[in-house]
């Protein structure tokens, strides 16, 4: 089975074909919409939980054909507020981020 085939629905929203597969095979993944306003465009990343914000970020960067040199000119969001400690894992939790 493909790793759209098991991401929810809404991780297909107006995204590109196709998923920047991050997660190693025989890993548990989670599959992240990953949306640029500035560019119009969205994109699907099936990454390990204990990957980074940063990693995923980056990744999301290149798939969406940013030339991002400094990728700490972009802000990464969740739920509407920004993601202070891009060091964290993707890992979803429970806790509000707002």
């Amino acid at each position: 089975m493909s790793a759209v085939a098991k991401a929810p629905f809404v991780t297909a929203l107006r995204a590109r074909n196709g998923t920047i597969d991050l997660a190693r095979a025989g890993e548990p993944s989670i599959t992240i919409r990953v949306e640029m306003p500035e560019v119009w465009d969205v994109v699907r990343v099936s990454v390990s939980p204990t990957a980074t914000v940063a990693v995923v970020k980056r990744a999301a960067l290149d798939g969406l054909g940013v030339v991002a040199s400094l990728p700490d000119e972009f802000v990464m969001k969740l739920r509407g507020c920004e993601v202070l400690d891009e060091s964290a894992t993707v890992r979803p939790t429970r806790r509000s981020f707002c």
